[in-house]
C-alpha cells in the first residue's frame, strides 16, 4: 500500500473519531429543551478567544459534529473538549492567515441525534444553537467590536450558521459588516431564500455579505441526510467561483490536503488532483477524477459515493486563498465607502447656495446606470423571455441594491454584412451603492443572463426629494 494511501486513511479514521456511527435508540419524548445556555461570559467556554489579532476581520467558526458517544447533546466534559480542539485545529487552518478566530465550545447535537425522528433530531439541535446564539450574542456585544466578520461551519456547524444568519442579520446594520458565511456541507435551499432574504448564495469569487456552500459527491448519489432527494442546493463551484454547470478542470484545484489529526498542521499537499462541477439537478458538488475507495463515505447515515466528509480538505487551498480574496474585497469596499463618506462631509460643509436644488438641501453622490443586453452570449438570441428576465434582474438588484429605478430599452446596430440587429435591454439607475455591492450584482447578472458583460455608466449626481414649496 503506498504512503499516499496509507496517509488517505489516516486521515479517514481521525473522521470517523470525530463522527463516529449512530447506534443509541431516544425517544422523543426523552429529548428535552435546554434551561439556559452556557455562560460564554467565562473564558473556559472559548477554544479559540481571539487567536491571530494581527489579522484585519474576524471569523465565528462554529464546530462540525465531534460527539460520537452522546445520546443527544453533549455534556462539556475534558475527553470532548480534546476531540472539539482536535476537530477544530484542521477547521480553523483555513482562516487563520485571514481572520482572528473566535471558536465557543457548545453542547452539540451528537451524532446520534441524526438518527432520531425529526421533531427529537431538530429539538436537539435547537438545543446546539441555545450555545451559539448565546456565544455570538456574547462576541458582538463584548468583543467585536465593530470589525468585519467571518461566519463560518462545516456540517452541523453551516447548520448553525445558517441559523445565525436567520436570527440576526435581518438587521440591515450587522449585514454591512458581514464579509462572508462558508457554511460548508450543508445545502442552502430554494425555501430558505425565500423565507430570509438576508441568506444570499455567493455567485462570484470576491462577492462579500454571501454564503458559499457546496457538498460534494461522486455523480451518483440520488439521495443524502445534506442533499435529499427532490431537493437541490445552492452552490458555488471551489475552482472556478461559478455556480451553473461548467467544469472546473483538476488544473485550477491549488491543493487537496491531509492534517495532522490534533495539531491541524498541514501534512501533504496535491495540487490539480481533482476537478468539480456542479450537478444541474441536484445542485451538489460533483469531484472528477476521484477514487471513492480511498474516500470511502464512512458512515452509515452517508449513502456510497457521498463525499461530505472531505469537503474542505479537497479543495483547502482553493478555499483558503478565496477566504483572503473575499475579505480583501470586503476591506476595500470599506475604504472606499469611506471615501464616499468623506466626500459628503466636503460636501455638507459647502457654502449651502452651492449645495441646494430647487431651493432644498441636495444630496451630491454617484449614479449608476446599468444596460442588461438579454442575448444569450453563446446563441446571440433571447433565451430567456422579457417578462422572467425582468422579474429575475428586479430580485437580483433588489438584493444587492436595496432601491433602483429601472426601465426597458431596445439596442440596435448593423453588422458586418449590413443587416441590422437589435436586443431586448433592461436599464437600471442606482444611486450611491458599493463598489463591492455593485460587483456583487453584475457578477449575479453575468451568471443568471449568460452574459459576456454589462455596459455600466458612473456619474456624479446632485439630487434631491422635492417636497413642494
Amino acid at each position: 500500500m503506498s504512503k499516499k494511501r496509507l496517509s488517505i486513511l489516516a486521515v479517514m479514521m481521525t473522521v470517523l473519531l470525530f463522527f463516529g456511527m449512530p447506534g443509541m435508540c431516544v425517544n422523543a419524548a426523552d429529548v428535552l429543551p435546554f434551561a439556559g445556555p452556557l455562560d460564554y461570559s467565562q473564558p473556559e467556554n472559548w477554544l479559540y478567544d481571539g487567536a491571530y489579532p494581527e489579522n484585519a476581520v474576524d471569523v465565528f467558526i462554529v464546530a462540525p459534529s465531534v460527539d460520537t458517544k452522546s445520546a443527544v447533546n453533549s455534556e462539556i466534559t475534558e475527553a470532548y473538549r480534546q476531540r472539539f480542539a482536535y476537530a477544530m485545529n484542521q477547521q480553523q487552518a483555513l482562516f487563520a492567515p485571514t481572520a482572528k478566530i473566535y471558536a465557543p465550545y457548545y453542547r452539540q447535537a451528537s451524532l446520534n441525534a441524526y438518527a432520531l425522528d425529526a421533531v427529537a433530531r431538530e429539538q436537539a439541535l435547537s438545543n446546539a444553537y441555545t450555545d451559539v446564539s448565546a456565544a455570538f450574542r456574547y462576541y458582538l456585544e463584548h468583543k467585536n467590536n465593530g470589525r468585519p466578520v467571518i461566519l463560518a461551519g462545516f456540517s452541523q456547524g453551516a447548520d448553525m450558521c445558517y441559523r445565525l444568519l436567520m436570527e440576526y442579520y435581518g438587521d440591515a446594520a450587522l449585514r454591512s459588516n458581514l464579509v462572508a458565511v462558508y457554511a460548508i456541507g450543508w445545502n442552502m435551499t430554494e425555501e430558505m431564500l425565500r423565507q430570509y432574504p438576508q441568506i444570499i448564495p455567493a455567485q462570484g469569487e470576491t462577492d462579500t455579505g454571501v454564503v458559499v456552500s457546496f457538498d460534494c459527491e461522486n455523480g451518483e448519489v440520488t439521495d443524502s441526510l445534506i442533499t435529499p432527494a427532490g431537493t437541490k442546493a445552492y452552490s458555488i463551484n471551489p475552482l472556478n467561483w461559478r455556480t451553473d454547470s461548467v467544469p472546473a478542470e483538476a488544473a485550477l484545484n491549488h491543493g487537496s490536503v491531509t492534517q495532522d489529526s490534533k495539531t491541524g498542521e498541514i501534512t501533504s499537499v496535491e495540487v490539480g488532483k481533482y476537478g468539480a462541477c456542479i450537478d444541474p439537478d441536484r445542485g451538489t458538488l460533483i469531484v472528477s477524477g476521484i477514487d471513492t475507495t480511498e474516500y470511502p463515505a464512512g458512515l452509515a447515515i452517508f449513502p456510497e459515493g457521498s463525499l461530505h466528509l472531505y469537503d474542505n480538505f479537497l479543495f483547502f487551498v482553493n478555499l483558503q486563498e478565496n477566504v483572503q480574496k473575499r475579505a480583501g474585497s470586503f476591506l476595500e469596499g470599506k475604504t472606499a465607502a469611506a471615501a464616499v463618506s468623506a466626500m459628503t462631509a466636503t460636501a455638507e460643509n459647502t457654502p449651502a447656495e452651492q449645495n441646494t436644488l430647487l431651493g432644498q438641501q441636495a444630496v451630491i453622490g454617484e449614479k449608476y446606470t446599468l444596460y442588461l443586453g438579454l442575448n444569450d452570449k453563446d446563441t446571440y438570441e433571447q433565451i430567456i423571455p422579457t417578462d422572467t428576465a425582468l422579474e429575475l434582474a428586479n430580485r437580483i438588484c433588489a438584493k444587492h441594491a436595496g432601491g433602483y429605478t429601472q426601465f426597458s430599452a431596445r439596442g440596435g446596430w448593423t453588422n458586418d454584412d449590413g443587416t441590422m440587429g437589435h436586443e431586448n435591454t433592461i436599464v437600471y439607475q442606482l444611486y450611491d451603492i458599493s463598489e463591492t455591492d455593485l460587483k456583487a450584482l453584475l457578477n449575479a447578472l453575468i451568471v443568471t443572463f449568460n452574459q459576456s458583460s454589462v455596459l455600466v455608466e458612473k456619474s456624479e449626481a446632485v439630487y434631491i426629494y422635492y417636497t413642494g414649496e
